[in-house]
Protein backbone atom coordinates (compact mmCIF):
# COMPACT_ATOMS: atom_id res chain seq x y z
CA UNK A 1 0.00 0.00 0.00
CA UNK A 2 0.72 4.08 -0.10
CA UNK A 3 0.83 4.28 3.56
CA UNK A 4 2.58 2.90 6.26
CA UNK A 5 0.44 1.24 9.09
CA UNK A 6 2.05 2.91 12.42
CA UNK A 7 2.62 6.38 13.50
CA UNK A 8 5.50 5.72 16.16
CA UNK A 9 3.41 6.63 19.25
CA UNK A 10 3.10 10.45 18.05
CA UNK A 11 0.91 12.86 20.17
CA UNK A 12 -2.35 13.78 18.69
CA UNK A 13 -2.38 17.20 17.22
CA UNK A 14 -3.38 20.71 19.79
CA UNK A 15 -5.94 21.31 16.93
CA UNK A 16 -9.01 19.50 16.40
CA UNK A 17 -8.85 18.34 12.58
CA UNK A 18 -12.08 18.35 10.44
CA UNK A 19 -13.87 15.54 8.87
CA UNK A 20 -13.97 14.46 5.32
CA UNK A 21 -16.33 11.95 3.58
CA UNK A 22 -14.59 9.35 1.56
CA UNK A 23 -17.48 7.46 -0.45
CA UNK A 24 -15.73 4.29 -1.79
CA UNK A 25 -18.07 2.53 -4.11
CA UNK A 26 -21.25 3.63 -2.46
CA UNK A 27 -19.50 3.03 1.12
CA UNK A 28 -18.87 6.34 3.19
CA UNK A 29 -16.06 6.76 5.22
CA UNK A 30 -15.09 9.14 7.97
CA UNK A 31 -11.50 10.18 7.49
CA UNK A 32 -9.54 13.26 8.57
CA UNK A 33 -6.08 14.62 7.13
CA UNK A 34 -3.33 13.63 10.01
CA UNK A 35 -1.24 16.46 9.92
CA UNK A 36 1.24 13.92 12.19
CA UNK A 37 1.41 11.90 8.96
CA UNK A 38 0.25 14.59 5.92
CA UNK A 39 -2.02 11.68 5.47
CA UNK A 40 -5.75 10.48 5.58
CA UNK A 41 -6.70 8.18 8.64
CA UNK A 42 -10.28 6.59 9.10
CA UNK A 43 -12.42 6.59 12.34
CA UNK A 44 -12.80 3.29 13.80
CA UNK A 45 -16.43 3.77 14.69
CA UNK A 46 -17.04 5.36 11.26
CA UNK A 47 -15.22 1.87 9.56
CA UNK A 48 -17.83 0.32 11.73
CA UNK A 49 -21.04 2.12 10.86
CA UNK A 50 -19.27 1.95 7.07
CA UNK A 51 -19.46 -1.91 7.49
CA UNK A 52 -22.51 -1.88 9.70
CA UNK A 53 -20.84 -3.75 12.52
CA UNK A 54 -20.17 -3.55 15.71
CA UNK A 55 -17.92 -1.67 17.31
CA UNK A 56 -16.48 -4.90 19.60
CA UNK A 57 -16.45 -6.43 16.39
CA UNK A 58 -14.16 -4.10 14.41
CA UNK A 59 -11.70 -4.05 17.42
CA UNK A 60 -11.33 -7.35 17.55
CA UNK A 61 -10.39 -7.70 13.87
CA UNK A 62 -7.54 -5.55 14.72
CA UNK A 63 -6.80 -7.61 17.56
CA UNK A 64 -6.81 -10.97 14.98
CA UNK A 65 -3.77 -12.64 13.99
CA UNK A 66 -5.61 -12.39 10.50
CA UNK A 67 -4.68 -8.70 10.98
CA UNK A 68 -1.00 -8.91 12.24
CA UNK A 69 -0.44 -11.21 9.34
CA UNK A 70 -1.70 -9.26 6.62
CA UNK A 71 -0.02 -6.04 8.01
CA UNK A 72 3.24 -7.48 9.04
CA UNK A 73 1.99 -6.82 13.14
CA UNK A 74 -0.42 -5.33 15.03
CA UNK A 75 -2.15 -1.99 14.74
CA UNK A 76 -0.61 1.14 16.02
CA UNK A 77 -3.48 2.03 18.58
CA UNK A 78 -3.55 5.63 17.28
CA UNK A 79 -6.32 8.17 18.52
CA UNK A 80 -7.38 12.13 16.95
CA UNK A 81 -8.47 14.91 18.12
CA UNK A 82 -10.97 16.14 15.71
CA UNK A 83 -13.94 18.42 15.20
CA UNK A 84 -16.29 15.22 16.07
CA UNK A 85 -15.30 14.67 19.38
CA UNK A 86 -14.10 16.61 22.36
CA UNK A 87 -12.07 13.58 22.96
CA UNK A 88 -9.62 12.35 20.63
CA UNK A 89 -11.14 9.46 18.67
CA UNK A 90 -9.38 5.78 16.96
CA UNK A 91 -7.85 5.91 14.08
CA UNK A 92 -6.85 3.52 11.44
CA UNK A 93 -4.50 3.88 8.15
CA UNK A 94 -5.68 3.40 4.64
CA UNK A 95 -3.52 0.15 4.99
CA UNK A 96 -5.48 -0.83 8.39
CA UNK A 97 -8.59 -0.02 6.61
CA UNK A 98 -7.75 -2.75 2.97
CA UNK A 99 -6.96 -5.12 5.81
CA UNK A 100 -10.07 -4.49 7.62
CA UNK A 101 -12.29 -4.88 4.63
CA UNK A 102 -10.33 -8.09 3.49
CA UNK A 103 -10.79 -9.46 6.81
CA UNK A 104 -14.17 -8.33 7.15
CA UNK A 105 -14.75 -10.08 3.82
CA UNK A 106 -13.00 -13.31 5.03
CA UNK A 107 -16.23 -13.37 7.86
CA UNK A 108 -19.04 -12.86 5.62
CA UNK A 109 -19.89 -9.01 6.41
CA UNK A 110 -21.80 -8.25 3.18
CA UNK A 111 -20.47 -4.69 2.87
CA UNK A 112 -16.84 -6.22 2.92
CA UNK A 113 -17.33 -9.11 0.71
CA UNK A 114 -19.66 -6.69 -1.46
CA UNK A 115 -16.69 -4.20 -1.49
CA UNK A 116 -14.40 -6.80 -3.01
CA UNK A 117 -16.48 -8.44 -5.25
CA UNK A 118 -17.16 -4.68 -6.94
CA UNK A 119 -13.18 -3.70 -6.98
CA UNK A 120 -12.11 -6.84 -8.87
CA UNK A 121 -14.78 -6.21 -11.36
CA UNK A 122 -13.92 -2.63 -11.54
CA UNK A 123 -9.98 -3.10 -11.76
CA UNK A 124 -11.11 -5.86 -14.21
CA UNK A 125 -12.91 -3.43 -16.69
CA UNK A 126 -10.24 -1.20 -16.61
CA UNK A 127 -7.52 -3.41 -17.43
CA UNK A 128 -9.37 -4.53 -20.37
CA UNK A 129 -10.27 -0.83 -21.57
CA UNK A 130 -6.69 -0.18 -21.69
CA UNK A 131 -5.69 -3.03 -23.46
CA UNK A 132 -8.11 -2.39 -26.21
CA UNK A 133 -7.61 1.36 -25.51
CA UNK A 134 -11.02 2.67 -24.51
CA UNK A 135 -11.20 5.53 -22.63
CA UNK A 136 -14.32 6.04 -20.13
CA UNK A 137 -14.36 9.05 -17.66
CA UNK A 138 -13.02 7.96 -14.35
CA UNK A 139 -16.81 8.36 -12.24
CA UNK A 140 -18.14 5.71 -15.03
CA UNK A 141 -15.77 2.94 -13.49
CA UNK A 142 -16.98 4.48 -10.00
CA UNK A 143 -20.53 4.22 -10.96
CA UNK A 144 -20.29 1.08 -12.78
CA UNK A 145 -18.39 -0.66 -9.31
CA UNK A 146 -20.57 1.00 -6.59
CA UNK A 147 -23.78 -0.66 -8.59
CA UNK A 148 -21.91 -3.99 -8.45
CA UNK A 149 -20.99 -3.55 -5.31
CA UNK A 150 -24.80 -2.89 -4.08
CA UNK A 151 -26.02 -5.62 -6.00
CA UNK A 152 -23.16 -7.89 -4.25
CA UNK A 153 -24.26 -6.84 -0.53
CA UNK A 154 -27.82 -7.82 -1.57
CA UNK A 155 -27.05 -11.23 -2.21
CA UNK A 156 -24.87 -11.47 0.53
CA UNK A 157 -27.75 -10.67 2.41
CA UNK A 158 -30.38 -12.03 1.19
CA UNK A 159 -28.70 -15.35 0.77
CA UNK A 160 -27.87 -15.37 4.46
CA UNK A 161 -30.99 -14.88 4.91
CA UNK A 162 -32.46 -17.48 2.29
CA UNK A 163 -29.62 -19.98 4.01
CA UNK A 164 -30.77 -19.19 7.55
CA UNK A 165 -34.39 -19.53 6.64
CA UNK A 166 -33.80 -22.38 4.74
CA UNK A 167 -31.86 -24.31 7.69
CA UNK A 168 -34.65 -23.74 9.88
CA UNK A 169 -37.44 -25.05 7.65
CA UNK A 170 -35.69 -28.33 7.49
CA UNK A 171 -34.31 -28.73 11.26
CA UNK A 172 -38.60 -28.28 11.58
CA UNK A 173 -38.57 -31.48 9.61
CA UNK A 174 -41.12 -29.44 6.33
CA UNK A 175 -39.51 -30.54 3.89
CA UNK A 176 -39.13 -29.62 0.55
CA UNK A 177 -43.14 -28.81 0.49
CA UNK A 178 -42.92 -26.65 3.56
CA UNK A 179 -40.02 -24.76 1.57
CA UNK A 180 -41.84 -23.96 -1.33
CA UNK A 181 -44.98 -22.95 0.68
CA UNK A 182 -42.52 -20.24 2.18
CA UNK A 183 -40.74 -19.43 -0.86
CA UNK A 184 -44.44 -18.79 -2.53
CA UNK A 185 -45.18 -16.54 0.42
CA UNK A 186 -42.36 -14.53 0.46
CA UNK A 187 -42.23 -13.74 -3.45
CA UNK A 188 -45.70 -13.13 -3.56
CA UNK A 189 -46.01 -10.81 -1.48
CA UNK A 190 -42.85 -9.08 -1.82
CA UNK A 191 -43.12 -8.91 -5.81
CA UNK A 192 -47.02 -9.40 -7.26
CA UNK A 193 -45.90 -10.96 -10.67
CA UNK A 194 -42.95 -13.13 -9.32
CA UNK A 195 -44.06 -16.40 -10.75
CA UNK A 196 -43.94 -14.26 -14.45
CA UNK A 197 -40.53 -13.12 -13.81
CA UNK A 198 -39.47 -16.48 -12.79
CA UNK A 199 -40.69 -18.39 -15.85
CA UNK A 200 -38.87 -15.40 -18.00
CA UNK A 201 -35.62 -15.97 -15.81
CA UNK A 202 -34.49 -18.17 -12.95
CA UNK A 203 -31.97 -15.36 -11.41
CA UNK A 204 -35.01 -12.74 -11.09
CA UNK A 205 -33.89 -11.73 -7.61
CA UNK A 206 -31.04 -9.98 -8.83
CA UNK A 207 -32.62 -8.11 -10.92
CA UNK A 208 -35.46 -6.74 -8.24
CA UNK A 209 -35.78 -2.91 -7.25
CA UNK A 210 -34.01 -1.90 -4.11
CA UNK A 211 -37.76 -1.64 -2.35
CA UNK A 212 -38.32 -5.39 -3.70
CA UNK A 213 -35.46 -6.55 -2.34
CA UNK A 214 -35.63 -5.42 1.04
CA UNK A 215 -39.25 -6.84 1.31
CA UNK A 216 -37.71 -10.29 0.37
CA UNK A 217 -35.17 -10.49 3.01
CA UNK A 218 -37.82 -9.09 5.15
CA UNK A 219 -40.54 -11.74 4.65
CA UNK A 220 -37.72 -14.60 4.55
CA UNK A 221 -36.76 -13.24 7.94
CA UNK A 222 -40.58 -13.13 9.21
CA UNK A 223 -40.74 -16.73 7.52
CA UNK A 224 -38.06 -18.11 9.41
CA UNK A 225 -39.55 -17.27 12.70
CA UNK A 226 -42.82 -19.03 11.60
CA UNK A 227 -41.05 -22.05 10.23
CA UNK A 228 -39.33 -22.10 14.11
CA UNK A 229 -42.39 -21.76 15.45
CA UNK A 230 -44.16 -24.74 13.29
CA UNK A 231 -44.13 -28.39 14.77
CA UNK A 232 -45.88 -29.92 11.39
CA UNK A 233 -46.94 -29.05 8.25
CA UNK A 234 -50.65 -27.79 9.77
CA UNK A 235 -49.00 -25.59 11.85
CA UNK A 236 -46.29 -24.18 9.47
CA UNK A 237 -49.31 -23.53 6.98
CA UNK A 238 -51.51 -21.17 9.86
CA UNK A 239 -48.54 -19.29 11.12
CA UNK A 240 -47.48 -18.58 7.51
CA UNK A 241 -50.97 -17.21 7.72
CA UNK A 242 -49.78 -15.10 10.52
CA UNK A 243 -46.35 -13.92 9.47
CA UNK A 244 -48.80 -13.18 5.85
CA UNK A 245 -50.53 -10.47 8.30
CA UNK A 246 -47.08 -9.32 9.58
CA UNK A 247 -45.25 -9.19 6.27
CA UNK A 248 -48.26 -6.65 4.47
CA UNK A 249 -47.90 -4.65 7.77
CA UNK A 250 -44.31 -4.17 7.09
CA UNK A 251 -44.34 -3.83 3.86
CA UNK A 252 -47.05 -1.33 4.30
CA UNK A 253 -45.00 0.87 6.71
CA UNK A 254 -42.30 0.67 3.69
CA UNK A 255 -44.42 2.13 1.10
CA UNK A 256 -45.99 4.76 2.83
CA UNK A 257 -45.24 8.15 1.51
CA UNK A 258 -43.23 10.90 3.21
CA UNK A 259 -44.66 14.36 2.70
Amino acid sequence: MFQTSLFDNQPSPEQPVPALDFPVLGVKFQGFLDPRINQVVFSQSGVARALKAAGTTLRRWLASESFKALNGGPSGRATLLTEVSTLPISVVTQTDLVSLIRIGAQNGNPVARSMQDASFATVLQQSVDQVLGTHRPTQEYLDKGTAVRQKAEYCHEYLRAYHSMEKATYEGKHGVTGLCMINATVSGLAVPDADKRRKVDKSWRKNCTPDEKVKLTVGTAVCEKAAIASNNRSTLKNNLGRATERINSINNILDQPFD
